[in-house]
């Protein structure tokens, strides 16, 4: 009787942590990609300034 909502409580704290992990992976895998498109413009404005 007392186990069902520790398993229900236990079970959606997996979940909101699975969905904090992804949200972390695409959030970092969004700023690699923003950091991989900005740099090489970067280095070729500070190339051409050079």
């Amino acid at each position: 009787m007392t186990r069902l909502p520790i398993t229900a409580f236990g079970s959606a704290a997996i979940d909101s942590y699975a969905c904090f992990c992804w949200n972390l992976v695409a959030y970092s895998s969004w700023i690699l990609r923003s950091a991989a498109r900005v740099v090489p413009m970067a280095w070729v404005a500070a190339e051409s300034a050079a």
